[in-house]
């Protein structure tokens, strides 16, 4: 298991997210069109408000492991206050057509975010930045084995309980990860979550783990 920053305090985040909650709540509450990347924008935005230099974030940032060459992350963090860290953002809205994408699938989607940063072993700290709608948080707290209410306790997600996962999760995961060996076993826990207008945000720490105890695999599964 990695080394976690020892200088990082995880409390740092809650002003920008919170900052982040407050800005992004009045753009969806104009009913005003959003994508992944406006979220990004909007994060991106709320930690220079909160003290970050612009000039230290790197949005793109090749991934650093060999095995994922080609790929990016979407945000470095190179400074304090709070960096040296990595974000990824995952954003999850209904389609125009009212219908949704298969929720394996999009459990899939975070999912893949997570294990991206897990293959980054530099001790820095790894943080996901999720925005979903309520049919889909609905789903993973009913079916991903306590993901979104991981406070107390983190989610944990064992290579056994990723051969467990639906095809669609996991082929979702395999097309944009690439895996030397077995998927690692990873730890993801919520620190800060707000509701904001139609969408609930949440903000994961994710670690590549090996000292805690997977759950069951059907409380995985996602389904």
């Amino acid at each position: 298991m990695e080394d976690q920053n020892e200088a990082w305090n995880c409390l740092e985040w809650r002003e920008p997210f919170a900052e982040f909650a407050r800005e992004l709540r009045i753009r969806l509450a104009a009913d005003t069109h959003t994508t992944e990347d406006t979220i990004r924008y909007y994060f991106w935005n709320a930690l220079v408000k909160s003290g970050a230099d612009a000039h230290t974030l790197v949005p793109e940032m090749p991934h650093p492991n060999p095995a994922m060459k080609g790929k990016e992350v979407d945000l470095r963090l190179d400074a304090k206050p709070f960096g040296p860290a990595w974000l990824e953002v995952k954003y999850n809205r209904g389609l125009p057509s009212k219908r949704n994408l298969p929720r394996t699938q999009v459990y899939g989607a975070l999912l893949t975010d997570f294990f991206k940063l897990a293959l980054i072993e530099d001790g820095d700290p790894k943080l996901v930045l999720y925005v979903s709608t309520p049919e889909m948080v609905r789903h993973l707290k009913n079916n991903a084995g306590g993901l979104l209410e991981s406070t107390d306790r983190p989610f944990v997600l064992s290579p056994e309980d990723f051969d467990d996962l639906p095809a669609s999760a996991r082929n979702t995961v395999l097309k944009k990860v690439v895996f030397e060996d077995a998927p690692p076993q990873i730890a993801a826990t919520v620190l800060a979550q707000e509701s904001i207008a139609d969408h609930e945000a949440f903000l994961f720490e994710v670690r590549h783990d090996s000292t805690h105890k997977a759950g069951s695999s059907d409380e995985r599964k996602g389904r």
